[in-house]
């Protein structure tokens, strides 16, 4: 069997090529990052809740 990883990489975490390093070194086969992890700085739409964009979407925007 095997496995792999997957993460949202932000301006703090590991970068990708570190992750798969990491990832390769322990075994691992696959390392995964979302699809459409960047939120325009200009959207015409605002948050759900309303306000500004929340810390936890901002960290995966940059």
């Amino acid at each position: 069997m095997d496995f792999g990883a997957s993460m949202f990489f932000t301006d703090y975490s590991m970068t990708p090529a570190e992750l798969g390093q990491a990832l390769e070194a322990r075994g691992f086969e696959a390392v995964w990052a979302p699809e459409h992890s960047h939120i325009p700085n200009s959207r015409l739409t605002p948050p759900a809740g309303g306000g500004e964009l929340g810390k936890q979407d901002y960290d995966v925007s940059r």
